[in-house]
């Protein structure tokens, strides 16, 4: 298990954003572009809404924020190697809704629960708790997912998925809201996107790897979310929830 810091500190996205165009008409001319926003919590209803179509464009530029980042550097530094967790292996390639529904029964004593989701469950937590990264009190994390019928879920049972990029947390929104094997089950399924702010000291596991724009933060269940703000932008709902035990 590596060393865990305990007063890391919090990761924060761009909010002034410069870009420069190449004029397509006018050859050798450049047009210059600049948005700047209050909070993080202004920014993600701009890009849920009036640049929802340039959310691309925005989450290159996070990206490149992100990779400079000496708060992110520190927790791949710091974390054990991913390839030497397993269950998050399985958890982030294919199985990621296996280990969801596993920790849902054990954490709720279905009967249903075999030993098969004890292991899951029991061997990602284990992995999280051993990552080597604290995500510090204050951090904000963004996490996308579509409502159906059973309504939204303040106390939750599922590992948590988020991620430090809110373009990726919109953009999983809407792919899960037309995921062809949710609306044979539900066909009303509502797009959310959550903008969470930890109340205390997190362990997570830091997915992040090379050429990708996932950013994943992954926390351990049980947990519940106390709504501090919520906007609904076009199809969207947008909520600044604080994470509690």
């Amino acid at each position: 298990m590596n060393e865990i810091d305990d007063r890391a500190s919090c990761s924060r996205i761009p909010l002034k954003f410069d870009f420069n165009y190449q004029c397509i008409l006018e050859a050798g001319e450049t047009d210059s572009e600049s948005y700047e926003f209050s909070t993080e919590w202004d920014l993600l209803l701009e890009l849920s809404g009036p640049l929802l179509d340039d959310r691309g464009t925005f989450q290159n530029y996070i990206s490149r924020a992100l990779d400079d980042c000496p708060i992110c550097a520190s927790w791949t530094k710091r974390r054990t190697p991913i390839t030497e967790a397993s269950h998050f292996t399985k958890y982030q390639e294919t199985d990621y809704d296996l280990y969801h529904r596993s920790a849902r029964s054990v954490l709720q004593n279905l009967k249903t629960t075999s030993a098969l989701d004890g292991e899951r469950y029991a061997g990602l937590c284990e992995e999280i708790a051993g990552s080597g990264v604290r995500v510090s009190k204050g951090q904000l994390l963004f996490h996308g997912r579509a409502i159906g019928k059973e309504g939204r879920e303040f106390h939750e049972t599922k590992f948590l998925s988020t991620s430090l990029d809110p373009v990726v947390a919109i953009n999983s929104s809407l792919r899960r809201a037309f995921d062809p094997e949710r609306l044979e089950e539900d066909k009303n399924r509502s797009k959310e996107v959550l903008m969470i702010e930890l109340e205390k000291d997190r362990l997570a596991i830091w997915g992040q790897y090379e050429g990708s724009f996932e950013r994943e933060v992954l926390l351990c269940p049980p947990y519940t979310f106390e709504e501090v703000a919520k906007e609904r932008i076009g199809e969207i709902t947008l909520m600044h929830v604080l994470l509690k035990d």
